[in-house]
């Protein structure tokens, strides 16, 4: 950034480019209405040479937008990858649908979304509530996964309190729809009590992170004063905008019987589907999964109920590339943040699959 300019105007800069604020209009179907969707991506995505890098797209979780891009920019760069984030129903710019509606209208807008900036195939990153619209994306969506390495990573994947058994998720799942409904409404609560508990960005609530300044330059290459403005600009931009959405991401996780969790109706089922879709002998899934050393929202048990429904149905046949572990020094929530290293761990080997396929 600019040693001449002050740190809020480098901040302000940075945030307002175009590539951070895009959407395109899906037109009017049987199930649904005429529908914007709002949209993100790594700066410089169009630039020549980029063509051919490898391009993820994020499945964000509970109450994280577009802006999360922010914190990935750098890291993108760094590594050599483009990245992707589409607002969900009710999220920054994306028009709010009925819950029965919201992951059907994820799988018009993806491949919308794709096709208007040219891109033909993603890998996939999913964080918390992302799992539900990810997994949707590789088993109705397989065309648009790499023809020769399909992936998918996952961190801290959503698990439904009746089996992940983690308390303060059971004490939710008690709470009636309506006041799940209306979550969004009360920002004070959101940012203090909820966000901690049910998976928000932190950075969408304007949580500024403490960094000292190598880190800053490392991770996200601006000083620390700059990166400071980054993250109150990203909260405030994002209160300004559509939140509706949060709400109804809650009350979707909180479904008991994923009524409208479209095809992923079980992760056992999920798993057997998988196998079929991508053959190891002529397309191997690469599955990586991610867990937090500490962790709230799914707890322990969320984490062995994902990777024992892996190993009972994937190691019969070993069709499917899976791998877990857990990540030092991280919570639920802050899994994602790039000084954590899974993110960039995540965008490697995805880059060196293409690398190797090359």
């Amino acid at each position: 950034m600019s040693t001449t300019t002050s740190a809020k105007d480098d901040a302000i800069a940075f945030a307002s480019q175009k590539c951070f604020h895009q959407s395109i209009t899906i037109d009017p179907t049987s199930a649904h209405q005429k529908l914007r969707v709002s949209f993100a991506t790594t700066s410089g995505f169009d630039d020549d040479g980029k063509n051919d890098l490898e391009t993820i797209l994020i499945c964000g979780g509970m109450g994280a937008s577009r802006l999360l891009l922010y914190r990935l920019d750098a890291l993108a760069k760094k590594e050599g990858v483009r990245v992707i984030f589409i607002d969900r129903p009710g999220v920054g710019g994306s028009t709010p649908v009925p819950l029965d509606q919201r992951v059907q209208v994820w799988l018009d807008a993806v491949p919308a979304v794709l096709e208007h900036l040219g891109v033909k195939t993603i890998s996939l990153l999913s964080h918390s509530a992302g799992a539900i619209y990810a997994i949707n994306t590789l088993l109705l969506l397989p065309h648009l996964l790499h023809p020769q390495h399909p992936y998918a990573a996952f961190l801290t994947p959503w698990v439904h309190p009746c089996f992940s058994s983690a308390p303060l998720m059971q004490v939710v799942d008690k709470l009636p729809s309506a006041l799940v409904g209306s979550l969004h409404h009360i920002t004070s609560f959101v940012g203090g009590y909820i966000a901690p508990s049910v998976q928000f960005s932190s950075g969408m609530m304007g949580v500024t992170d403490d960094l000292p300044e190598d880190q800053c330059q490392n991770y996200y290459d601006m000083s620390s004063k700059s990166w400071s403005e980054v993250c109150k600009l990203q909260g405030k931009y994002a209160r300004l905008e559509d939140m509706s959405g949060i709400s109804a991401d809650a009350n979707l996780c909180m479904q008991k019987d994923s009524k409208d969790w479209c095809t992923h109706t079980s992760l056992p089922t999920t798993i057997s589907s998988l196998q079929q879709l991508y053959p190891q002998q002529s397309r191997p899934l690469t599955i990586r999964a991610y867990f937090a050393a500490s962790d709230q929202i799914i707890g322990r048990g969320g984490q062995v109920y994902f990777e024992e429904c892996w190993k009972r149905g994937n190691d019969a046949q070993g069709q499917v590339d899976f791998a877990a572990k857990g990540v030092d020094d991280t919570d639920h929530d802050n899994i994602p943040l790039v000084e954590k290293g899974c993110l960039g761990e995540i965008f490697k080997e995805i880059k060196d699959l293409n690398v190797c396929d090359g």
